[in-house]
């Protein structure tokens, strides 16, 4: 089973206790997540604003650079995120997929689009309805990822 910390501010500190994470096909756990605390909350919101001056002021290639990095990443990992976005909120393989993938292309901020579904069990409002909690989360915590 795979235990996944928190990342404030480039620390792992402990949660307040540890949630399972339960795959409601089976109903089994197949991962643990530290619960953070409002002090964890309110730690990591102070520690995104102090770094999103920073990030503003990096130069636009550089930024970029940054997170065409963050897309080869999330491309170079893109089974393993795909079969645990599976796992935790029972989707469909297509769906995690398109989700993935666009969060791959919204990170890269490139025309690259081989994200889009091609499966004949694709609709269009299931390309639409894809969770995009993973991009917007993305955008929210890209300053404190990227520390100065």
């Amino acid at each position: 089973m795979t235990n996944y910390p928190m990342l404030i501010n480039g620390k792992t500190p402990d949660g307040t206790e540890s949630l399972n994470i339960i795959n409601p096909a089976t109903g089994a756990s197949f991962a643990k997540v530290a619960r953070a605390s409002a002090e964890h909350i309110n730690a990591a919101v102070a520690a995104a604003k102090a770094a999103q001056p920073g990030w503003a002021a990096r130069p636009l290639l550089e930024r970029q650079k940054a997170l065409s990095r963050l897309a080869d990443y999330i491309h170079a990992n893109e089974a393993d995120i795909t079969s645990t976005l599976v796992m935790e909120q029972g989707k469909p393989i297509e769906e995690a997929t398109a989700e993935v993938g666009y969060a791959r292309f919204s990170s890269a901020g490139t025309p690259d689009r081989s994200w889009r579904p091609t499966s004949s069990k694709m609709t269009s409002s299931t390309a639409f309805s894809c969770n995009i909690a993973l991009s917007e989360l993305l955008r929210v915590l890209l300053p404190g990822i990227f520390r100065c």
